[in-house]
């Protein structure tokens, strides 16, 4: 059967991530040739971008569920150190080339190199919320309410 759509209730956004070769507990070092007649499953460089989406974010008003992708999704929420899964995500998307993630929370601004590695944080002041984001890379804009 094919599934062209899924209700997730309580959903406030989704997002599908690119991640580097070297990246996650399901990295992808193989992929189907989809050039050859027969399908092939060939190796493709390690230094190279996985060329599909290794990574779906799913948030709620509350918190934020981070699975992979592959054959099957599989959650790895309680696995990922770099991504902020305790509250809403207000953004995440690829920057700098697909070299890094950034994510926005109402609180915070993480830039991840992948889902373990954090490279920086910036918070507001104590007063401040972040309420909206955008992103044209390698740029963050974000919209911050008292």
């Amino acid at each position: 059967d094919l599934v062209t759509a899924l209700s997730l209730p309580g959903c406030v956004g989704v997002w599908a991530l690119h991640h580097n070769l070297s990246d996650g507990p399901n990295s992808q070092k193989m992929i189907i040739d989809m050039n050859a007649d027969d399908g092939d499953i060939v190796p493709i460089a390690e230094d190279k971008t996985y060329p599909y989406h290794g990574y779906l974010l799913i948030t709620t008003e509350d918190s934020t569920m981070v699975l992979t992708t592959g054959e099957e999704l599989q959650e790895i929420t309680d696995q990922v150190k770099g991504f902020n899964t305790r509250t809403r995500t207000i953004l995440v998307s690829n920057i700098l080339g697909h070299e890094a993630l950034v994510q926005v929370c109402s609180d915070e601004i993480r830039l991840l190199g992948s889902a373990e590695n954090i490279y920086h944080t910036y918070k507001p002041e104590r007063k401040l919320k972040i309420v909206s984001a955008s992103v044209s890379d390698p740029y963050v804009l974000v919209c911050l309410s008292k």
